[in-house]
């Protein structure tokens, strides 16, 4: 079992496979490229003046997928709805805490119209941040609060490991552990036109029991991460951004006897961001996240390296009483064996209206693709995307 392994969903469905996990990254790439992830010394400085109070918000997601060849794939659809909350709060100047979780109710539906389904809360985050030295570094402490479903069905870790996927961008990546805990440091510079990024961090896994019939222990490897961007302005109003990041995970155990070694990641992004007419900026990205290959430790087998392919491009914009977010992407997920891989496109937008002291996000988004299932075995893929989120202030 590998929690890291978000690729092998339709062998999860088969019951070869049935853990999936990690991070949306498609979802985390966006925030990026949108909001910024290096800031000079004076962006930390603003925020020590003054204790903010309270922000945050609540959205509500549905996704689904359904497949051309329903036989084949051995599954007719597979849907999320999710409830996503994050809130922020001052306790002092230049320390906050912040907490984020989701509330989700997956299912996924058969050929012979038999279904899976899980619901409820997922693990929860909670993070203490401070902010050091005029804003050029930063101490975070988190921990990952056991909420979610921790110890599931064999037909469940079936739904689990399609929504872990990697081609599938769904907005939950793993329905539940035994918990965590972590740091982290950031260190910002700025140079003339060009700000430099370094951040490092540790996070330690606890075991839980993740079949619902068997009273195994099961302990995720612990992960360190390291990350490093570069960015430039160009003319006070363009920026260009490189991004690399790498993880590293100790030994899965089982029982404490360790059962799998996960790959390293190393990730690489490239995006530029520019004015696009008087009232509008636009952004464009290229990423590519490369998995090593992974090894079970009581045997020969291997888990197949896979490259993903991650291409894409927003803007914003004044319009329709608001501004309009439209955006466009491109998955393309490459296994080394040759299964569990595709290539899936979507595009979609949301529009930011202000509505007194919140801000109404209402979003929609439609996806097309191929996905091979089994050696000379592919079908296409369809999605649909529907959101509404308030955010606050």
């Amino acid at each position: 079992m590998d929690p890291h392994d978000e690729s092998s969903c339709f062998e999860a469905v088969a019951g070869r496979d049935p853990v999936g996990g990690g991070a949306r990254l498609l979802a985390v790439l966006a925030a990026v490229l949108l909001a910024g992830w290096v800031g000079g010394p004076n962006d930390g400085a603003a925020q020590q003046t003054a204790l903010p109070g309270f922000t945050g918000g609540i959205e509500a997601v549905y996704q689904n997928f359904s497949f051309d060849d329903e036989e084949e794939v051995g599954i007719r659809s597979v849907s999320l709805l999710t409830l996503p909350f994050a809130g922020r709060i001052g306790l002092a100047p230049g320390v906050r805490m912040e907490l984020r979780g989701n509330v989700a109710r997956g299912e996924l539906i058969r050929p012979d119209e038999s279904s899976i389904e899980i619901s409820g809360l997922t693990d929860t985050e909670l993070r203490m941040v401070a902010d050091l030295m005029d804003g050029a570094a930063s101490i975070t402490a988190f921990a990952l609060i056991p909420t979610g479903n921790s110890t599931l069905s064999v037909e469940e870790m079936g739904l689990a490991g399609v929504v872990g996927a990697d081609l599938l961008p769904f907005r939950v990546s793993n329905w539940g552990s035994g918990g965590g805990f972590g740091a982290a440091v950031t260190l910002l510079h700025t140079v003339g036109e060009y700000g430099f990024g370094m951040s490092g961090g540790y996070t330690a896994a606890r075991e839980f029991e993740p079949l619902a019939d068997e009273p195994i222990q099961y302990r995720p490897g612990n992960q360190l991460h390291l990350r490093a961007a570069v960015d430039r302005t160009f003319n006070g109003a363009s920026k260009g951004t490189l991004q690399v990041s790498w993880q590293r995970y100790d030994d899965d155990a089982v029982d404490g006897v360790n059962l799998f070694r996960s790959g390293d990641r190393i990730q690489g992004t490239v995006s530029y961001a520019f004015p696009a007419g008087a009232t509008s900026n636009a952004v464009v990205y290229a990423g590519y996240l490369h998995r090593a290959e992974g090894q079970f430790l009581v045997d020969p087998e291997t888990r197949s390296s896979e490259g993903l392919v991650l291409l894409g491009g927003g803007l914003r914009t004044a319009m329709l009483g608001g501004v309009l977010v439209p955006t466009a992407d491109l998955r393309l997920l490459r296994r080394d064996d040759g299964v569990d891989q595709g290539v899936l496109g979507g595009v979609g937008a949301t529009l930011e209206l202000g509505a007194g002291d919140v801000t109404l996000l209402p979003s929609a988004r439609v996806r097309l693709g191929n996905v091979t299932v089994a050696e000379g075995v592919e079908s296409g893929v369809r999605g649909i995307e529907l959101g509404f989120g308030v955010r606050m202030p």
